[in-house]
């Protein structure tokens, strides 16, 4: 499976609020292929995340740590 494809349509789909047809028109796809990826990018979308929404942690949490303690700190300065 091509996700390249699947990822274009989701992004068009989500990011720039194409329509199915819109899609279907720059993409050089029928409707229902469109529907279809991105049918499949959600369930791939879905299966990646889904471990880091199990375990509560998310990706790069020691960047976010991080971050968090900084703004912190910065609040705490700027008081």
């Amino acid at each position: 499976m091509d996700t390249s494809r699947a990822i274009i349509a989701l992004l068009l789909c989500k990011f720039e609020g194409l329509s199915y047809q819109e899609i279907a028109d720059t993409m050089e796809l029928s409707v229902q292929a469109v529907k279809s990826l991105l049918s499949r990018a959600r369930v791939n979308l879905k299966n990646l995340l889904q471990p880091y929404v199990q375990s509560g942690v998310l990706p790069n949490s020691e960047d976010e740590n991080s971050v968090t303690s900084t703004s912190a700190s910065n609040q705490e300065q700027d008081s």
